[in-house]
């Protein structure tokens, strides 16, 4: 085998000023039924936002596609018309092994994002009960806002990624195993550049947990979402 498979957003606030009148059963009532209330408009946000770097990572796949096009046909013919019915045979088999590794690695890399768009979306809700509390989250909410353009920004490229065709460039029959290795080398770079992204922005995920645990320990909040940090 050639390769191996290996691997801010504005938050509606409750904030009850010292000046306030109500009563402590009455903050408490309605920061009972805000809470919930915000956990709805958070979960629409983050549907919303899912949806819009999906429709970011089509656009990219759709032109670069289109782009490769041309280097794509030109592919496909040279491969058809080898006389050497072996080479032929392992150049087609290559290609689909190579269009197979990227798409494995590619799922890897997205279940990794899936879980920590997980921990993000529980540090929000957390942070959410922290300023209930009475906590100041501004910082907290900061690195949130830097933390989840990051991840959104590493999870278009792996979508965009995962529908990347590879071409290889075949000159004559002869180069045809090195065109390969070059093109495998391609595969590995682009994955290696990948999982460095992705390890940036779970030291990201780790750093905005930190801020919110400083804040949210000493009101008793639990800052708990830490499995897989």
């Amino acid at each position: 085998n050639f390769v191996s498979a290996q691997e801010s957003s504005s938050s509606p606030t409750a904030t009850v000023t010292a000046q306030s009148t109500a009563s402590p059963e009455t903050e408490i009532m309605t920061t009972a039924v805000q809470t919930p209330i915000l956990s709805e408009q958070r979960k629409v946000e983050r549907v919303k936002r899912a949806n819009e770097v999906k429709e970011r990572a089509k656009a990219m796949v759709t032109e670069l596609k289109e782009a490769q096009k041309t280097k794509r046909l030109d592919m496909q013919e040279k491969i058809s018309a080898l006389k050497d019915t072996r080479k032929k045979t392992q150049a087609q088999k290559l290609t689909t092994q190579i269009a197979h590794v990227n798409d494995v690695l590619s799922k890897r890399q997205l279940t990794f994002i899936s879980s920590l768009e997980n921990i993000l979306d529980s540090i929000e809700d957390r942070t959410d009960k922290t300023e209930y509390a009475g906590g100041n989250v501004s910082t907290v909410r900061a690195q949130l806002v830097v933390t989840r353009a990051a991840l959104e920004a590493v999870k278009e490229k792996v979508l965009t990624q995962q529908e990347k065709e590879y071409v290889v460039d075949i000159t004559t029959e002869d180069a045809l195993g090195q065109a390969y290795r070059v093109t495998v080398h391609q595969l590995r770079d682009d994955h290696r550049a990948l999982r460095t992204e992705l390890k940036s922005v779970a030291q990201k995920v780790r750093a905005t947990y930190t801020l919110l645990k400083e804040v949210s320990q000493p009101l008793g909040v639990s800052a708990s979402p830490s499995a897989g940090l």
